[in-house]
């Protein structure tokens, strides 16, 4: 992958078990804490997959963002669809193309399979996500209806860190 800048290496592979930590590290950035036990877990079961990618950037060796990409088949169509469910950077990284980078190389899998489109699904819901979102091709569509499948504590944690329709769940 190209570097950003003379002397900075940027690097993207798929993800293994060892980054499970510093997953978490960027979880945590977004407001999500799943256990250190629970990610390895994910992980292994995404290196275990013919449907489920996950792919790492590295910047001078170190973790800055991943992406989660899953083949989905689907009946209204011969070809599957490519789904995108989460996309994360570092912070600090941001201005580096990481999230542009991770993206193409999801579209360059999803291709491969022969997929007819992709979709993304935000974990976050942040204005500066859709800007993003917006500037790399991808349109706001208009539906998707969503019921969390959680327990009343586990809303109650979360609140603060889940997209909610206006006039709230129902």
């Amino acid at each position: 992958m190209p570097s950003y800048q003379k002397g900075i290496t940027m690097n993207i592979r798929v993800a293994n078990v060892e980054d499970a930590e510093r997953i978490n590290m960027l979880n945590r950035q977004i407001g999500s804490s799943p256990s250190l036990c629970r990610t390895k877990e994910t992980l292994a079961n995404a290196i275990a997959s013919e449907n489920q990618l996950i792919l790492v950037a590295e910047v001078c060796g170190l973790v800055s963002g991943y992406i989660v990409i899953q083949l989905l088949s689907v009946l209204h169509d011969d070809k599957p669809t490519g789904r995108i469910s989460a996309l994360v950077v570092d912070e600090t990284f941001r201005e580096m193309t990481i999230g542009t980078q991770l993206l193409d190389s999801a579209a360059q899998f999803f291709k491969n399979k022969g997929c007819n489109r992709m979709e993304m699904c935000s974990p976050v819901c942040q204005e500066d996500h859709d800007g993003f979102h917006l500037l790399v091709g991808y349109k706001i569509t208009p539906k998707r209806y969503l019921k969390l499948i959680a327990s009343q504590q586990m809303l109650a944690e979360q609140s603060n860190k889940v997209c909610r329709p206006a006039h709230g769940w129902s």
